[in-house]
Protein backbone atom coordinates (compact mmCIF):
# COMPACT_ATOMS: atom_id res chain seq x y z
CA UNK A 1 0.00 0.00 0.00
CA UNK A 2 1.29 3.48 -0.83
CA UNK A 3 0.27 5.72 1.48
CA UNK A 4 -0.88 9.18 2.33
CA UNK A 5 2.50 10.47 1.12
CA UNK A 6 1.90 9.06 -2.34
CA UNK A 7 -1.73 10.09 -2.34
CA UNK A 8 -0.75 13.70 -1.76
CA UNK A 9 2.33 13.81 -3.96
CA UNK A 10 1.80 11.24 -6.73
CA UNK A 11 -0.72 8.50 -7.38
CA UNK A 12 2.23 6.42 -8.39
CA UNK A 13 12.55 -46.20 13.95
CA UNK A 14 13.52 -49.60 14.20
CA UNK A 15 14.99 -50.28 17.69
CA UNK A 16 17.06 -53.45 17.38
CA UNK A 17 17.94 -54.37 20.96
CA UNK A 18 17.98 -53.16 24.55
CA UNK A 19 21.76 -52.90 24.32
CA UNK A 20 21.20 -49.61 22.44
CA UNK A 21 20.00 -47.91 25.61
CA UNK A 22 23.47 -46.67 26.60
CA UNK A 23 24.51 -45.32 23.21
CA UNK A 24 21.19 -44.84 21.44
CA UNK A 25 18.95 -42.42 23.32
CA UNK A 26 15.54 -41.06 22.35
CA UNK A 27 13.94 -37.82 23.49
CA UNK A 28 10.56 -36.61 22.27
CA UNK A 29 10.34 -33.25 24.02
CA UNK A 30 8.36 -30.75 21.97
CA UNK A 31 7.60 -33.52 19.48
CA UNK A 32 11.29 -33.78 18.56
CA UNK A 33 12.63 -37.34 18.43
CA UNK A 34 16.35 -37.30 19.11
CA UNK A 35 18.56 -40.34 18.57
CA UNK A 36 22.26 -40.79 19.23
CA UNK A 37 24.11 -43.61 17.45
CA UNK A 38 27.50 -44.03 19.05
CA UNK A 39 30.11 -46.61 19.93
CA UNK A 40 33.42 -46.56 21.75
CA UNK A 41 35.20 -45.44 18.57
CA UNK A 42 34.62 -44.80 14.86
CA UNK A 43 34.61 -48.52 14.11
CA UNK A 44 31.98 -49.42 16.68
CA UNK A 45 29.87 -46.42 15.69
CA UNK A 46 29.86 -47.60 12.07
CA UNK A 47 29.03 -51.11 13.28
CA UNK A 48 26.01 -49.80 15.20
CA UNK A 49 24.78 -48.02 12.08
CA UNK A 50 24.99 -51.34 10.22
CA UNK A 51 23.11 -53.11 13.01
CA UNK A 52 20.31 -50.57 12.82
CA UNK A 53 19.79 -50.91 9.06
CA UNK A 54 20.85 -54.50 8.44
CA UNK A 55 17.37 -55.49 7.27
CA UNK A 56 17.22 -52.59 4.79
CA UNK A 57 20.45 -53.16 2.88
CA UNK A 58 20.85 -54.58 -0.59
CA UNK A 59 22.63 -57.75 0.54
CA UNK A 60 24.40 -58.40 -2.76
CA UNK A 61 27.14 -55.85 -2.12
CA UNK A 62 29.25 -54.57 0.75
CA UNK A 63 31.91 -51.89 0.99
CA UNK A 64 34.92 -51.97 3.29
CA UNK A 65 36.95 -48.83 3.95
CA UNK A 66 40.02 -47.82 5.88
CA UNK A 67 38.78 -45.79 8.83
CA UNK A 68 42.00 -43.79 9.10
CA UNK A 69 41.74 -42.07 5.70
CA UNK A 70 38.67 -39.84 5.36
CA UNK A 71 38.82 -39.64 1.58
CA UNK A 72 38.64 -43.38 0.92
CA UNK A 73 36.08 -43.77 3.72
CA UNK A 74 33.79 -41.07 2.35
CA UNK A 75 34.13 -42.41 -1.20
CA UNK A 76 33.00 -45.70 0.31
CA UNK A 77 30.06 -43.95 1.98
CA UNK A 78 29.14 -42.38 -1.39
CA UNK A 79 29.23 -45.81 -3.03
CA UNK A 80 27.29 -47.45 -0.19
CA UNK A 81 24.56 -44.79 -0.31
CA UNK A 82 24.33 -45.10 -4.10
CA UNK A 83 23.92 -48.89 -3.90
CA UNK A 84 22.01 -49.17 -0.58
CA UNK A 85 24.86 -51.34 0.65
CA UNK A 86 26.42 -51.75 4.11
CA UNK A 87 29.60 -49.80 4.85
CA UNK A 88 32.20 -51.47 7.07
CA UNK A 89 34.81 -49.19 8.60
CA UNK A 90 37.89 -51.28 9.38
CA UNK A 91 40.89 -50.61 11.59
CA UNK A 92 43.91 -50.33 9.29
CA UNK A 93 46.14 -52.20 11.71
CA UNK A 94 43.80 -55.20 11.77
CA UNK A 95 43.17 -55.44 8.06
CA UNK A 96 40.36 -57.68 6.82
CA UNK A 97 40.22 -60.60 9.20
CA UNK A 98 38.86 -64.09 8.67
CA UNK A 99 36.05 -63.31 11.12
CA UNK A 100 34.98 -60.30 9.07
CA UNK A 101 35.09 -62.34 5.86
CA UNK A 102 32.89 -65.03 7.41
CA UNK A 103 30.46 -62.40 8.68
CA UNK A 104 30.11 -61.04 5.14
CA UNK A 105 29.65 -64.54 3.84
CA UNK A 106 26.84 -65.14 6.32
CA UNK A 107 24.79 -62.20 5.05
CA UNK A 108 25.00 -63.54 1.50
CA UNK A 109 26.91 -60.84 -0.34
CA UNK A 110 28.05 -61.56 -3.89
CA UNK A 111 30.68 -58.86 -4.23
CA UNK A 112 32.89 -57.03 -1.75
CA UNK A 113 34.47 -53.68 -2.60
CA UNK A 114 37.60 -52.74 -0.68
CA UNK A 115 38.41 -49.01 -0.88
CA UNK A 116 41.73 -47.84 0.51
CA UNK A 117 45.16 -49.21 1.23
CA UNK A 118 45.56 -51.64 4.11
CA UNK A 119 46.80 -55.20 4.55
CA UNK A 120 44.89 -58.31 3.60
CA UNK A 121 45.15 -61.23 6.04
CA UNK A 122 45.36 -64.85 5.02
CA UNK A 123 41.97 -66.48 4.49
CA UNK A 124 41.09 -70.08 5.30
CA UNK A 125 39.67 -71.59 2.13
CA UNK A 126 37.77 -69.96 -0.71
CA UNK A 127 35.30 -67.17 -0.10
CA UNK A 128 31.85 -67.36 -1.72
CA UNK A 129 32.03 -63.78 -3.02
CA UNK A 130 34.18 -61.74 -5.38
CA UNK A 131 36.51 -59.05 -4.04
CA UNK A 132 37.36 -55.90 -5.98
CA UNK A 133 39.96 -53.39 -4.80
CA UNK A 134 40.06 -49.62 -5.28
CA UNK A 135 43.33 -47.98 -4.31
CA UNK A 136 44.57 -44.40 -4.29
CA UNK A 137 47.94 -45.35 -5.74
CA UNK A 138 47.28 -44.50 -9.40
CA UNK A 139 49.15 -41.71 -11.19
CA UNK A 140 46.25 -39.31 -10.54
CA UNK A 141 45.67 -40.57 -7.01
CA UNK A 142 42.09 -40.75 -5.82
CA UNK A 143 40.75 -38.88 -8.87
CA UNK A 144 41.16 -41.99 -11.02
CA UNK A 145 39.82 -44.18 -8.23
CA UNK A 146 36.65 -42.13 -7.93
CA UNK A 147 36.11 -42.45 -11.67
CA UNK A 148 36.39 -46.24 -11.39
CA UNK A 149 33.97 -46.27 -8.47
CA UNK A 150 31.46 -44.26 -10.52
CA UNK A 151 31.81 -46.68 -13.43
CA UNK A 152 31.20 -49.64 -11.12
CA UNK A 153 28.06 -48.04 -9.68
CA UNK A 154 26.77 -47.26 -13.18
CA UNK A 155 27.28 -50.87 -14.23
CA UNK A 156 25.44 -52.22 -11.19
CA UNK A 157 22.53 -49.82 -11.69
CA UNK A 158 22.42 -50.65 -15.41
CA UNK A 159 23.01 -47.04 -16.41
CA UNK A 160 24.45 -46.40 -19.84
CA UNK A 161 28.16 -45.74 -19.45
CA UNK A 162 29.12 -45.55 -23.10
CA UNK A 163 31.30 -42.75 -24.43
CA UNK A 164 29.43 -39.48 -24.89
CA UNK A 165 30.61 -36.05 -25.99
CA UNK A 166 32.68 -33.95 -23.61
CA UNK A 167 29.95 -31.34 -23.10
CA UNK A 168 27.54 -34.02 -21.90
CA UNK A 169 30.20 -35.46 -19.60
CA UNK A 170 30.92 -32.13 -17.91
CA UNK A 171 27.22 -31.19 -17.71
CA UNK A 172 26.60 -34.41 -15.76
CA UNK A 173 29.58 -34.01 -13.42
CA UNK A 174 29.44 -32.86 -9.79
CA UNK A 175 32.73 -31.13 -8.99
CA UNK A 176 34.15 -31.08 -5.46
CA UNK A 177 37.47 -30.59 -3.70
CA UNK A 178 37.87 -34.01 -2.13
CA UNK A 179 40.64 -32.78 0.16
CA UNK A 180 37.99 -30.85 2.16
CA UNK A 181 36.29 -33.45 4.32
CA UNK A 182 33.36 -31.23 5.49
CA UNK A 183 32.08 -30.63 1.94
CA UNK A 184 32.61 -34.24 0.93
CA UNK A 185 30.89 -35.54 4.07
CA UNK A 186 27.83 -33.30 4.01
CA UNK A 187 27.28 -33.78 0.26
CA UNK A 188 27.04 -37.59 0.33
CA UNK A 189 23.22 -37.86 0.54
CA UNK A 190 22.87 -35.24 -2.21
CA UNK A 191 25.54 -36.53 -4.60
CA UNK A 192 24.45 -40.15 -4.26
CA UNK A 193 20.84 -39.05 -4.93
CA UNK A 194 21.96 -37.16 -8.03
CA UNK A 195 23.73 -40.28 -9.24
CA UNK A 196 20.65 -42.47 -8.78
CA UNK A 197 18.10 -39.99 -10.15
CA UNK A 198 20.03 -37.92 -12.70
CA UNK A 199 22.99 -40.18 -13.58
CA UNK A 200 25.42 -37.49 -12.42
CA UNK A 201 28.90 -38.49 -11.25
CA UNK A 202 30.96 -37.03 -8.43
CA UNK A 203 34.41 -35.88 -9.53
CA UNK A 204 37.49 -34.24 -8.04
CA UNK A 205 37.88 -30.89 -9.79
CA UNK A 206 41.64 -31.42 -10.22
CA UNK A 207 40.88 -34.20 -12.66
CA UNK A 208 39.11 -31.69 -14.93
CA UNK A 209 41.60 -28.83 -15.12
CA UNK A 210 42.12 -29.29 -18.85
CA UNK A 211 38.33 -28.99 -19.31
CA UNK A 212 37.82 -26.02 -16.98
CA UNK A 213 36.43 -23.99 -19.88
CA UNK A 214 33.41 -26.32 -20.07
CA UNK A 215 30.12 -26.04 -18.20
CA UNK A 216 29.75 -28.43 -15.28
CA UNK A 217 26.56 -29.65 -13.67
CA UNK A 218 26.95 -28.95 -9.96
CA UNK A 219 29.91 -27.44 -8.11
CA UNK A 220 30.07 -28.07 -4.37
CA UNK A 221 32.09 -25.44 -2.51
CA UNK A 222 33.11 -21.82 -2.96
CA UNK A 223 35.94 -20.51 -5.10
CA UNK A 224 38.45 -21.25 -2.34
CA UNK A 225 37.58 -24.93 -2.73
CA UNK A 226 36.77 -25.27 -6.44
CA UNK A 227 38.46 -22.35 -8.25
CA UNK A 228 36.44 -19.75 -10.13
CA UNK A 229 37.94 -21.06 -13.41
CA UNK A 230 35.32 -23.80 -13.18
CA UNK A 231 31.80 -22.75 -14.10
CA UNK A 232 28.48 -24.46 -13.59
CA UNK A 233 25.66 -24.21 -16.09
CA UNK A 234 23.95 -21.75 -13.77
CA UNK A 235 26.92 -19.38 -14.02
CA UNK A 236 26.79 -19.26 -17.80
CA UNK A 237 23.09 -18.53 -18.33
CA UNK A 238 20.96 -15.54 -17.43
CA UNK A 239 18.44 -16.23 -14.68
CA UNK A 240 16.92 -13.60 -12.42
CA UNK A 241 17.26 -16.08 -9.54
CA UNK A 242 21.05 -15.91 -9.66
CA UNK A 243 22.32 -13.51 -7.06
CA UNK A 244 25.39 -11.36 -6.49
CA UNK A 245 26.56 -12.89 -3.22
CA UNK A 246 29.32 -14.72 -5.02
CA UNK A 247 27.19 -17.80 -4.46
CA UNK A 248 25.13 -19.13 -7.33
CA UNK A 249 21.69 -20.45 -6.46
CA UNK A 250 21.06 -24.03 -7.46
CA UNK A 251 18.16 -24.56 -9.84
CA UNK A 252 16.02 -27.54 -10.72
CA UNK A 253 15.37 -27.68 -14.46
CA UNK A 254 13.28 -30.77 -15.20
CA UNK A 255 15.67 -33.57 -14.28
CA UNK A 256 18.81 -31.47 -14.68
CA UNK A 257 20.30 -29.95 -11.55
CA UNK A 258 22.96 -27.29 -11.87
CA UNK A 259 24.67 -24.52 -9.94
CA UNK A 260 27.45 -23.74 -7.48
CA UNK A 261 26.47 -24.58 -3.93
CA UNK A 262 28.41 -22.96 -1.12
CA UNK A 263 28.28 -20.81 1.97
CA UNK A 264 30.65 -18.60 3.91
CA UNK A 265 31.86 -21.56 5.99
CA UNK A 266 31.54 -25.34 6.18
CA UNK A 267 28.38 -25.16 8.28
CA UNK A 268 26.53 -22.84 5.89
CA UNK A 269 27.76 -24.88 2.92
CA UNK A 270 26.22 -27.98 4.50
CA UNK A 271 22.94 -26.07 4.91
CA UNK A 272 23.02 -24.99 1.26
CA UNK A 273 23.64 -28.60 0.22
CA UNK A 274 20.67 -29.62 2.37
CA UNK A 275 18.52 -26.98 0.67
CA UNK A 276 19.58 -28.41 -2.69
CA UNK A 277 18.70 -31.90 -1.55
CA UNK A 278 15.33 -30.68 -0.32
CA UNK A 279 14.66 -29.27 -3.78
CA UNK A 280 15.71 -32.53 -5.41
CA UNK A 281 13.46 -34.54 -3.08
CA UNK A 282 10.44 -32.23 -3.59
CA UNK A 283 10.68 -31.04 0.04
CA UNK A 284 10.35 -34.59 1.43
CA UNK A 285 13.13 -34.25 4.00
CA UNK A 286 12.17 -36.35 7.01
CA UNK A 287 15.21 -36.10 9.26
CA UNK A 288 18.55 -34.44 9.91
CA UNK A 289 21.81 -36.16 10.81
CA UNK A 290 24.02 -34.00 13.03
CA UNK A 291 27.76 -34.65 12.98
CA UNK A 292 30.96 -33.00 14.16
CA UNK A 293 32.06 -30.43 11.58
CA UNK A 294 35.64 -30.24 12.86
CA UNK A 295 36.61 -33.93 12.91
CA UNK A 296 35.44 -36.74 10.64
CA UNK A 297 35.98 -40.14 12.42
CA UNK A 298 32.58 -40.71 14.06
CA UNK A 299 30.74 -39.32 11.04
CA UNK A 300 32.07 -41.79 8.46
CA UNK A 301 28.90 -43.90 8.43
CA UNK A 302 26.44 -40.99 8.61
CA UNK A 303 25.65 -41.30 4.89
CA UNK A 304 23.84 -44.59 5.52
CA UNK A 305 21.72 -43.00 8.25
CA UNK A 306 20.81 -40.15 5.90
CA UNK A 307 19.87 -42.57 3.12
CA UNK A 308 17.56 -44.77 5.16
CA UNK A 309 16.01 -41.90 7.13
CA UNK A 310 15.41 -39.63 4.09
CA UNK A 311 17.63 -37.08 5.75
CA UNK A 312 20.34 -34.50 5.25
CA UNK A 313 23.75 -34.28 6.90
CA UNK A 314 24.35 -31.08 8.86
CA UNK A 315 27.51 -30.01 10.67
CA UNK A 316 27.99 -28.47 14.07
CA UNK A 317 30.73 -27.36 16.39
CA UNK A 318 31.19 -30.08 19.02
CA UNK A 319 30.37 -27.74 21.92
CA UNK A 320 27.71 -25.43 20.46
CA UNK A 321 25.01 -26.02 17.88
CA UNK A 322 25.83 -24.01 14.78
CA UNK A 323 23.37 -21.14 14.19
CA UNK A 324 22.83 -21.95 10.50
CA UNK A 325 22.24 -25.61 11.29
CA UNK A 326 19.78 -24.61 14.00
CA UNK A 327 17.83 -22.35 11.66
CA UNK A 328 17.58 -25.07 8.99
CA UNK A 329 16.09 -27.44 11.56
CA UNK A 330 13.59 -24.83 12.74
CA UNK A 331 12.63 -23.47 9.33
CA UNK A 332 12.01 -26.93 7.92
CA UNK A 333 10.17 -28.28 10.95
CA UNK A 334 12.60 -31.19 11.36
CA UNK A 335 11.31 -33.34 14.22
CA UNK A 336 13.50 -36.42 13.76
CA UNK A 337 17.17 -35.80 14.51
CA UNK A 338 20.08 -38.25 14.64
CA UNK A 339 23.41 -37.51 16.28
CA UNK A 340 26.09 -39.81 14.87
CA UNK A 341 29.02 -40.06 17.25
CA UNK A 342 29.73 -39.98 20.95
CA UNK A 343 29.80 -37.01 23.29
CA UNK A 344 33.41 -36.20 22.40
CA UNK A 345 32.22 -35.62 18.84
CA UNK A 346 28.87 -33.94 19.54
CA UNK A 347 28.60 -32.90 23.16
CA UNK A 348 25.76 -33.32 25.60
CA UNK A 349 25.39 -29.54 25.46
CA UNK A 350 24.59 -29.69 21.73
CA UNK A 351 22.22 -32.59 22.38
CA UNK A 352 20.35 -30.47 24.91
CA UNK A 353 20.17 -27.57 22.45
CA UNK A 354 18.59 -29.92 19.92
CA UNK A 355 16.07 -31.15 22.48
CA UNK A 356 15.03 -27.58 23.21
CA UNK A 357 14.82 -26.19 19.69
CA UNK A 358 11.26 -24.97 20.20
CA UNK A 359 12.37 -22.87 23.17
CA UNK A 360 15.40 -21.33 21.49
CA UNK A 361 16.05 -17.60 21.25
CA UNK A 362 17.01 -17.29 17.62
CA UNK A 363 18.85 -13.97 17.84
CA UNK A 364 22.58 -14.28 17.10
CA UNK A 365 24.70 -11.56 18.69
CA UNK A 366 27.79 -11.53 16.49
CA UNK A 367 26.28 -10.80 13.09
CA UNK A 368 28.68 -8.13 11.84
CA UNK A 369 29.36 -9.43 8.35
CA UNK A 370 27.95 -7.78 5.24
CA UNK A 371 25.35 -9.80 3.37
CA UNK A 372 23.37 -8.74 0.31
CA UNK A 373 21.24 -11.39 -1.34
CA UNK A 374 20.91 -9.34 -4.51
CA UNK A 375 17.19 -9.04 -5.19
CA UNK A 376 16.33 -7.41 -8.52
CA UNK A 377 14.01 -4.42 -8.20
CA UNK A 378 10.51 -4.67 -9.67
CA UNK A 379 9.09 -1.15 -10.06
CA UNK A 380 5.40 -0.99 -9.23
CA UNK A 381 4.95 2.13 -11.35
CA UNK A 382 6.28 0.46 -14.48
CA UNK A 383 3.29 -1.86 -14.09
CA UNK A 384 1.00 1.17 -13.63
CA UNK A 385 0.24 -0.08 -10.12
CA UNK A 386 0.68 2.86 -7.72
CA UNK A 387 -0.81 0.72 -4.95
CA UNK A 388 1.08 -2.44 -5.91
CA UNK A 389 4.02 -2.46 -3.50
CA UNK A 390 2.90 -5.72 -1.83
CA UNK A 391 2.82 -7.73 -5.05
CA UNK A 392 6.06 -6.17 -6.34
CA UNK A 393 7.94 -6.93 -3.12
CA UNK A 394 6.64 -10.49 -2.92
CA UNK A 395 7.56 -11.20 -6.54
CA UNK A 396 11.08 -9.82 -5.99
CA UNK A 397 11.53 -12.29 -3.14
CA UNK A 398 10.09 -15.19 -5.11
CA UNK A 399 12.37 -14.49 -8.07
CA UNK A 400 15.39 -14.26 -5.78
CA UNK A 401 14.66 -17.79 -4.51
CA UNK A 402 14.06 -19.16 -8.00
CA UNK A 403 10.27 -19.29 -7.77
CA UNK A 404 7.72 -17.94 -10.27
CA UNK A 405 10.40 -17.12 -12.83
CA UNK A 406 7.77 -17.33 -15.57
CA UNK A 407 5.73 -14.55 -13.93
CA UNK A 408 6.24 -10.84 -14.57
CA UNK A 409 4.65 -8.17 -12.40
CA UNK A 410 1.75 -7.60 -14.82
CA UNK A 411 0.71 -11.26 -14.67
CA UNK A 412 1.43 -11.52 -10.95
CA UNK A 413 -0.76 -8.54 -10.05
CA UNK A 414 -3.69 -10.10 -11.85
CA UNK A 415 -3.24 -13.32 -9.88
CA UNK A 416 -3.36 -11.51 -6.54
CA UNK A 417 -6.44 -12.49 -4.48
CA UNK A 418 -8.91 -9.61 -4.18
CA UNK A 419 -11.03 -9.09 -1.06
CA UNK A 420 -14.58 -8.53 -2.24
CA UNK A 421 -15.43 -7.02 1.15
CA UNK A 422 -12.40 -4.64 1.00
CA UNK A 423 -10.96 -6.24 4.13
CA UNK A 424 -7.15 -6.61 3.72
CA UNK A 425 -7.25 -9.57 6.08
CA UNK A 426 -9.08 -11.47 3.33
CA UNK A 427 -7.07 -10.37 0.28
CA UNK A 428 -6.12 -7.16 -1.49
CA UNK A 429 -8.71 -4.46 -0.84
CA UNK A 430 -10.03 -2.91 -4.05
CA UNK A 431 -7.42 -2.55 -6.83
CA UNK A 432 -3.66 -1.91 -7.00
CA UNK A 433 -4.00 0.04 -10.25
CA UNK A 434 -5.48 3.28 -8.88
CA UNK A 435 -6.13 5.09 -5.61
CA UNK A 436 -9.60 4.46 -4.16
CA UNK A 437 -10.63 6.91 -1.45
CA UNK A 438 -11.74 5.44 1.87
CA UNK A 439 -10.31 1.96 1.19
CA UNK A 440 -7.18 0.56 2.85
CA UNK A 441 -5.60 -0.76 -0.34
CA UNK A 442 -3.34 -3.52 0.89
CA UNK A 443 -3.11 -7.25 1.53
CA UNK A 444 -1.94 -8.15 5.03
CA UNK A 445 0.69 -10.82 5.85
CA UNK A 446 -1.56 -13.82 6.44
CA UNK A 447 -3.39 -13.73 3.08
CA UNK A 448 -0.17 -12.60 1.37
CA UNK A 449 1.68 -15.68 2.63
CA UNK A 450 -1.21 -17.92 1.62
CA UNK A 451 -1.09 -16.44 -1.88
CA UNK A 452 2.69 -16.80 -2.04
CA UNK A 453 2.45 -20.48 -1.19
CA UNK A 454 1.03 -21.04 -4.66
CA UNK A 455 4.53 -20.33 -5.99
CA UNK A 456 7.03 -21.35 -3.32
CA UNK A 457 7.82 -21.74 0.37
CA UNK A 458 6.34 -18.52 1.76
CA UNK A 459 5.58 -18.09 5.47
CA UNK A 460 4.02 -15.39 7.64
CA UNK A 461 6.55 -14.58 10.39
CA UNK A 462 4.84 -11.47 11.73
CA UNK A 463 6.04 -10.59 15.20
CA UNK A 464 9.61 -11.68 14.45
CA UNK A 465 12.42 -9.65 15.97
CA UNK A 466 15.04 -7.92 13.83
CA UNK A 467 17.47 -10.60 14.96
CA UNK A 468 15.16 -13.25 13.51
CA UNK A 469 14.95 -11.34 10.21
CA UNK A 470 18.75 -11.25 10.08
CA UNK A 471 18.88 -14.98 10.66
CA UNK A 472 16.63 -15.49 7.66
CA UNK A 473 18.94 -13.32 5.55
CA UNK A 474 21.92 -15.40 6.72
CA UNK A 475 20.09 -18.45 5.39
CA UNK A 476 19.55 -16.74 2.04
CA UNK A 477 15.87 -16.00 2.65
CA UNK A 478 14.56 -12.52 1.71
CA UNK A 479 11.87 -10.94 3.88
CA UNK A 480 8.88 -8.87 2.75
CA UNK A 481 8.18 -6.34 5.51
CA UNK A 482 5.62 -3.61 6.17
CA UNK A 483 7.07 -0.18 6.91
CA UNK A 484 6.19 3.36 5.86
CA UNK A 485 6.89 5.35 2.72
CA UNK A 486 10.45 6.70 2.90
CA UNK A 487 10.58 5.43 6.51
CA UNK A 488 8.61 8.46 7.75
CA UNK A 489 6.56 8.57 10.93
CA UNK A 490 3.34 6.54 10.80
CA UNK A 491 -0.07 8.12 10.23
CA UNK A 492 -2.92 6.18 11.76
CA UNK A 493 -6.53 5.76 10.73
CA UNK A 494 -9.41 3.57 11.87
CA UNK A 495 -11.26 1.35 9.39
CA UNK A 496 -14.28 -0.92 9.68
CA UNK A 497 -12.01 -3.97 9.87
CA UNK A 498 -9.64 -2.59 12.54
CA UNK A 499 -8.26 0.38 14.43
CA UNK A 500 -4.90 2.17 14.16
CA UNK A 501 -4.12 1.06 10.64
CA UNK A 502 -0.98 2.70 9.28
CA UNK A 503 -2.30 4.92 6.52
CA UNK A 504 1.09 5.68 5.00
CA UNK A 505 2.18 2.04 5.06
CA UNK A 506 4.57 0.82 2.40
CA UNK A 507 5.75 -2.74 1.73
CA UNK A 508 9.38 -3.46 0.77
CA UNK A 509 11.88 -6.31 0.62
CA UNK A 510 14.75 -6.78 3.07
CA UNK A 511 17.58 -8.59 1.31
CA UNK A 512 20.69 -7.83 3.34
CA UNK A 513 22.39 -6.20 6.27
CA UNK A 514 25.77 -5.02 7.49
CA UNK A 515 26.92 -3.59 10.79
CA UNK A 516 24.37 -0.98 11.81
CA UNK A 517 22.49 -1.02 8.49
CA UNK A 518 19.71 -2.90 6.71
CA UNK A 519 19.57 -3.30 2.93
CA UNK A 520 16.15 -2.69 1.36
CA UNK A 521 14.91 -3.10 -2.20
CA UNK A 522 12.01 -0.68 -2.57
CA UNK A 523 9.46 -1.10 -5.38
CA UNK A 524 8.65 2.65 -5.34
CA UNK A 525 11.72 4.58 -4.15
CA UNK A 526 15.49 4.34 -4.52
CA UNK A 527 17.63 2.88 -7.26
CA UNK A 528 17.49 -0.49 -8.96
CA UNK A 529 20.00 -1.99 -6.51
CA UNK A 530 18.15 -0.86 -3.39
CA UNK A 531 19.49 1.27 -0.57
CA UNK A 532 20.76 1.12 3.00
CA UNK A 533 18.69 2.15 6.01
CA UNK A 534 20.04 2.88 9.47
CA UNK A 535 19.34 -0.19 11.58
CA UNK A 536 17.72 1.79 14.40
CA UNK A 537 15.44 3.59 11.96
CA UNK A 538 14.51 0.28 10.31
CA UNK A 539 13.76 -1.33 13.67
CA UNK A 540 11.64 1.66 14.69
CA UNK A 541 9.52 1.62 11.52
CA UNK A 542 9.33 -2.17 11.16
CA UNK A 543 8.44 -2.37 14.85
CA UNK A 544 5.22 -0.39 14.36
CA UNK A 545 3.38 -3.55 13.35
CA UNK A 546 6.13 -6.16 12.92
CA UNK A 547 4.43 -7.49 9.81
CA UNK A 548 6.77 -9.78 7.86
CA UNK A 549 6.62 -12.59 5.29
CA UNK A 550 9.67 -14.74 4.48
CA UNK A 551 10.44 -16.56 1.23
CA UNK A 552 12.50 -19.72 1.86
Amino acid sequence: MLVNFIRKNFIKGLFLSLTFIVSFCVDSKADISLYRIAGEDRYETASKVNDRYKYNYNSEYAIIVNGVDFRSSLYGSYMASSLRAPLYVINMNQGITQDKAEQLSDIGIKKLYVIGDFPMREFDGNLPFEIKFFSGNSSNGWSDTLELINDEIFNILNFSNKAIDLEEITNSTILIDDSKFPDLLSSIPYTSSLLRTNMMKLGNYKKFYKNSDKNFGVIVGGINSVPKDFKSRAETISLSALNNRGIQDHQYDGRIVFGRISGEDRYKTAVEIANSQKLLMSNRIESAIIVNGTEYPDALASGSVAYFENGVILLTNPQKLDANTKMFLINNGIKKIFIVGGENSVSKKVENELKNLDNTNYVVSNLEEKIILGAKKIDQYEANAPMGCEASSLLMGLHLKGYALNKNIDVFLREMPIAKDNNPNHGFASTPFKYVKGVYQSILPKPMAKWGQNYGNVQDISGASLGKLKQEIRLGNPVVFFGTAEFKSPKYHDYFWGKNAVDNAHVMLMDGYSKGQIHVVDPAFGGKDGYWVDEKKFEQIYGIKKYAVVIR
